[in-house]
């Protein structure tokens, strides 16, 4: 493990970083615990082989190739264990695009469209483009702070005629992977009412020690009814580069989405060159990286956790992501105040919760109960924003 360093502390400012140079106005000093990006540079033989395709000169029009699917395979079959036909993948611009394609292909204007709240913010965006309804069924938080999906308020939404679901797995913000129990009764929902899945897995690679991803597509009957997708984005802290794989077993639905990319320009298959050169070094070479980024983002969140035992912040561990989803409501504050707590008493700027619980996250004013923490940066750092964090919410 110790053979990387995610230690030192790398200044991102000045480099476009939307996490570093997009801070309140007012507050440059400020830790940004924010954006779901990590403060760790990407695995060196990606650096390597970036460099190595600069020093070619030639930036031609590209379009991956052999290698570059088969590095996609290996590392599905490597951390998954997981059999894919090559023919499934469909290379895409993101993940965002991908699940809004996927969106207009599987449904019709006026379709009721499922998220699950708390759930990455475009979810509820992506579920209402295209003159479709956005309809939410919230998970269930039981008296521990543990979350499971409603599934009998989702065969509600079935029986009253929602026909596609978007899940988030694992799920973003609050670190819960599914287990391959509470899969296969999704499953049983799906078939009995012909719906359908877009599954956003986009950190399913990053899981905590003693935690097992299940893709759907693992699911028995399931894989016909999914449209999966994933990136190295998240993974190797890629983002930058804007690419992604959906796996998408039926052919008409694949060549539908196919056609829909198409026609806003994005040809399938040629993401930009230097996305496809990052992707295949990462896929190729990043897996002891990650093991050894997962090894430091755990010891990060026992520091996490022990900065708050003492606070009237709650919090688990989460089973995977790098994102920490802590209980703020025993502080009894709204937007505004936990804001300013935040960010002129701690010196932090964070996630606050209403930014996954509600379609109106934009006007909303109400009561703070959860804010999003990102834990993917050096401890020294990560140390010095949760002792901020400890000192405001104590003297309150």
């Amino acid at each position: 493990m110790s053979t990387y360093d995610f230690d030192t502390v790398i200044d991102r400012r000045g480099t476009g970083s939307l996490k570093w140079d997009h801070r309140p106005a007012g507050y440059n000093q400020v830790i940004p615990l924010s954006l779901a990006d990590m403060d760790f540079p990407a695995p060196h033989e990606v650096t390597e082989a970036l460099a190595q395709r600069v020093a070619h000169g030639i930036y031609g029009y590209t379009a991956m190739g052999d290698r570059d699917y088969e590095a996609i395979l290996s590392w599905i079959k490597m951390r998954h264990q997981l059999t894919v036909p090559r023919e499934w993948l469909l290379p895409t611009p993101g993940v965002i695009y991908a699940m809004r394609a996927a969106q207009h292909v599987l449904t019709r204007p006026g379709d009721q469209v499922v998220v699950m709240p708390p759930v990455h913010t475009p979810f509820f965006v992506t579920a209402s483009r295209f003159g479709r309804q956005l309809i939410t069924c919230p998970l269930h938080c039981d008296t521990e702070g543990t979350y499971t999906m409603d599934l009998n308020r989702l065969e509600a939404c079935f029986a009253a005629g929602a026909r596609l679901l978007m899940i988030c797995s694992p799920q973003n913000p609050i670190g819960r992977v599914w287990t391959r129990e509470e899969l296969t009764q999704l499953a049983a929902l799906c078939l009995r009412y012909q719906a359908y899945i877009i599954s956003d897995e986009i950190h399913r690679d990053i899981m905590m020690p003693g935690s097992v991803f299940t893709s759907l597509d693992a699911i028995p009957g399931l894989a016909e009814r999914t449209f999966a997708v994933f990136s190295p984005s998240k993974t190797f802290n890629m983002g930058g580069f804007h690419t992604a794989t959906a796996v998408i077993p039926d052919p008409d639905i694949r060549a539908a989405v196919r056609q829909r990319l198409s026609d806003f320009g994005h040809s399938c298959g040629r993401p930009t060159l230097f996305s496809i050169v990052a992707q295949t070094a990462a896929y190729t070479h990043g897996g002891p990286w990650l093991d050894a980024l997962i090894h430091y983002l755990d010891g990060n969140f026992n520091l996490m956790l022990d900065m708050i035992a003492d606070t009237p912040l709650k919090a688990h561990k989460p089973d995977a992501t790098y994102m920490f989803w802590v209980d703020c409501s025993a502080l009894g504050l709204k937007t505004d105040q936990f804001s300013s707590l935040l960010l002129d008493k701690a010196g932090v700027q964070a996630e606050l919760g209403h930014l996954y619980d509600s379609a109106d996250y934009q006007t909303y004013k109400g009561p703070q109960t959860h804010m999003r923490l990102n834990a993917a940066m050096p401890r020294s750092l990560l140390s010095q924003a949760m002792e901020g964090i400890r000192r405001a919410v104590r003297a309150r």
